[in-house]
Formats: C-alpha cells, structure tokens, sequence
C-alpha cells in the first residue's frame, strides 16, 4: 500500500469508527516517516517546510540510495508529468 493509501485508510476507519480519534492520531504521527535503519524519511517536509525530502547520498552506498529513492517514489502522492504548459518557452524577441 501507499502512503496515500494508507492515509486514506486511516481516514476511512476512523470515519466508519472502527478506531478512536485518539487511536488515528497515533497511527497519523506514525506515518509521518519511514524508517529504514538507514535513513529516515520525511513524508510530511513538503507540509511543513514547503520543500520536499531531500537524499543526502554522502556515506551511503548505491543499494541504500536506491531504496531510500523507491521508497519516496511510493510515498508520493501524485506525479507532476511534463504537460505542454509545462515546457521551457522561448523568451519573447
């Protein structure tokens, strides 16, 4: 599931009341990160900081960096895909 999913979920259960407000806000600061031992990643810094996470990659090896990689991929709510209003223009002449 993603983390998107998973928040959903959550939201779900709570709305059918299957868990307590006070049990979603456990489950809420849960989901706030991923731990991989490793790294810690942040899935709220975009919230908050209004930049995303950020991969130090220094000291880590090319396995590590891949899963820390993947695991954001999973974690991201949607894509930006280039679209035509997305494109580099020309400055006007």
């Amino acid at each position: 599931m993603t983390y998107e999913e998973n928040l959903l979920a959550l939201l779900e259960s709570y709305k059918a009341g299957t868990i307590d407000a006070k049990t979603a806000l456990e489950k809420l600061h849960a989901a706030d990160y991923t731990d991989l031992g490793f790294a810690k990643l942040d899935h709220n810094r975009s919230l908050r900081q209004g930049f995303p996470e950020v991969v130090y990659c220094e000291g880590k090896t090319v396995e590590q960096v891949a899963a820390i990689m993947e695991k954001l991929a999973q974690a991201a709510e949607k894509a930006a895909p280039a679209t035509p209003s997305h494109k580099h223009k020309e400055p006007e002449r």
